[in-house]
């Protein structure tokens, strides 16, 4: 087995952390009384998934080649920036500034994937200079 990385822990601490805490804990707002649900759900549904993706990803890295996990640190980047884009930008939130959704969700999943992003450029860098 292959030497296991402090940027192949991270990756997968923050992935797991985008992917269950979009749903356990920085979660969208809760149901409606009549048990619809708002638009911010469908922002959360998707940042979980797209989080999900981040894991298999990040699991995958602990297996493989220094050049396939350096495929895979170019792949963060655009997953990373579009999952901060979700919620608001994609996907709509409530019209009221002061739900749930725009105070705890969206700053959670923005400053997670702004890490992934920073974590994929160091990574990025340092898998290139040990290529050289």
């Amino acid at each position: 087995m292959k030497k296991v990385s402090f940027a192949d822990i991270a990756f997968l601490v923050l992935s797991l952390i985008l992917c269950l805490g979009s749903h356990f804990a920085f979660h969208a707002c809760p149901a409606k009384s009549d048990g619809s649900w708002m638009v911010c759900h469908w922002a959360e549904r998707v940042v979980t998934t797209l989080g999900a993706v981040l894991v298999i990803l990040s699991a995958a890295r602990f297996f493989l080649e220094p050049k396939t996990r350096l495929g895979i640190s170019i792949s963060f980047l655009p997953l990373a920036l579009v999952t901060a884009l979700v919620p608001g930008v994609i996907v709509n939130l409530c019209m009221m500034k002061d739900m749930r959704c725009h105070t705890v969700m969206r700053p959670s999943v923005i400053v997670l994937s702004i890490l992934i992003c920073a974590l994929s450029v160091v990574d990025i860098l340092v898998l290139q200079k040990k290529k050289q």
